[in-house]
């Protein structure tokens, strides 16, 4: 939850550093430098601790796959899996998944219990039964919920507010809507307790888009606009041009306020 240009400037600083003493090392840590500057809205310009030998993530990608690292291209397809699903693109979010998936199989331990891909994995089944794509992925929602609070077990500070959110999807794609209402607020305040101001705003994003689908706008509106201002603190802008353009209200005020409820 650490505001991006804080994690950015650090960022900067680290992989420099990392660079001078192992390459490999740096390929794996400029991943999430990658999807800090998709969600600021900038490009990525950390390229150039390679020396002019990668210029680009695809290039990256290219490198793991010739050299058989399979721990690198899986982390690629990961972060990309990540990055999609902040914005709002499920399909290709999960086309990242996928691809993933073949050299997962052949990559010892476990790695696809990794929380936030099946938190947006999770968030993207029960979405995708709602938009008529059929039950079988309201089974899939179903089963990576039981993953979740299965891992409650070992975590509840990493895995709560995550199981409470996609609890909150199930139950909307179960018609309970009294019970979805109640999940996505303990996700809210979960988040927001563990200070996750961005999980926080996405708990608030995904309640806006649950109750704009059943009609209750001005409480949908309620919450968009608290899912804006928790982007904004965040410091991710190109998230925040994403939920102006999807939710349909007009946040363009918000930006004078800092409150995260209205």
């Amino acid at each position: 939850g650490e505001k991006l240009p804080i994690l950015q400037k650090r960022y900067n600083t680290y992989l420099k550093q990392m660079a001078k003493h192992s390459k490999e090392a740096a390929k794996f840590a400029i991943l999430p430098k990658i999807k800090i500057d998709l969600l600021m809205g900038m490009p990525c310009t950390s390229f150039t601790i390679f020396d002019g030998l990668i210029l680009d993530e695809n290039s990256l990608l290219a490198y793991a796959v010739s050299k058989k690292n399979l721990g690198l291209v899986i982390n690629i397809y990961f972060e990309r899996l990540n990055s999609d699903f902040w914005m709002g693109n499920y399909s290709d979010a999960m086309k990242w998944y996928k691809l993933a998936l073949p050299y997962s199989k052949r990559q010892a331990g476990p790695m696809f219990w990794d929380k936030y891909v099946l938190m947006a994995r999770g968030i993207i089944a029960f979405h995708s039964y709602r938009g008529g794509k059929g039950e079988a992925f309201f089974d899939e929602g179903k089963l990576i919920l039981d993953e979740l609070e299965g891992l409650l077990e070992r975590s509840r500070v990493n895995f709560m507010n995550k199981f409470l959110l996609v609890q909150a999807e199930f139950y909307a794609s179960d018609c309970e809507i009294i019970k979805a209402k109640e999940k996505y607020e303990a996700s809210i305040q979960t988040a927001r307790t563990q200070g996750l101001i961005h999980e926080e705003g996405l708990a608030y994003e995904l309640m806006g888009r649950y109750l704009a689908s059943i009609m209750e706008h001005p409480e949908a509106q309620r919450c968009h606009r608290s899912a804006y201002s928790c982007y904004m603190q965040w410091g991710a802008l190109a998230k925040m041009k994403q939920l102006q353009e999807d939710s349909d209200v007009d946040l363009s005020d918000d930006e004078k306020k800092h409150g995260r409820d209205w």
